[in-house]
């Protein structure tokens, strides 16, 4: 555990590094609740710092809060992720996660797959990170869809795993964009369910 820490850290920093100028100017954040119920806090702490980062390249701020979202809804247009473990054989076979994109807000990972995926190496951390940007994006753009390479691959394949254990997957400019534009349709929804709130309280 202690190799996969010590390699987790270097690849956040690497990231990081990369990714600072981007994340100074970024002005778009997205308060992400975890509800961690499968993974050591420390794994989980640092498979966070590298989803911020890989999200930082793309001018967005990930703002983690490590416990569940009753009361935060519906003044605030956060997600929610769920890490669980014992998760059903019959539960999308073969899938790592899934995110609820038309419902807009839930995210289970299933961190005993990742396990059998990853057990005990240095891809546990990474692998994790991975797996939180891949659902969220779908979560952010707010459609069901996948890029032909990068982290919004479909399904990753050998040479993707080998990689994302040294230097994350990339968005592709497509995947920005699409982001982008999913978080401004997630403000104007915000911005309506506030008033409506409101208007609500005020008339009580």
């Amino acid at each position: 555990m202690k190799i996969a820490m010590v390699a987790a850290l270097a690849v956040a920093a690497g990231v990081s590094a990369n990714a600072r100028q981007s994340d100074r100017g970024s002005r778009t954040k997205v308060p992400v609740y975890v509800d961690n119920n499968a993974v050591q806090p420390s794994v989980l702490h640092l498979a966070e710092g590298i989803a911020g980062a890989m999200f930082a390249t793309a001018g967005v701020r990930i703002e983690w809060h490590g416990h569940s979202l009753e009361g935060v809804l519906p003044r605030v247009r956060a997600l929610a992720i769920g890490l669980a473990s014992n998760t059903p054989d019959r539960l999308l076979p073969g899938a790592l996660g899934f995110a609820r994109v038309y419902e807009g807000v839930h995210i289970d990972v299933f961190c005993d797959r990742l396990d059998r995926l990853a057990p005990g190496s240095k891809m546990a951390v990474p692998l994790l990170a991975h797996v939180l940007v891949h659902e969220i994006t779908h979560m952010l753009q707010g459609i069901d869809r996948h890029s032909e390479n990068g982290v919004m691959k479909a399904y990753w394949t050998a040479s993707d795993y080998a990689e994302m254990a040294s230097s994350p997957l990339p968005f592709t400019p497509v995947d920005i964009q699409l982001i982008h534009l999913g978080i401004a349709a997630r403000a104007r929804a915000e911005t309506f369910v506030s008033d409506s709130v409101s208007a609500a309280e005020g008339a009580e």
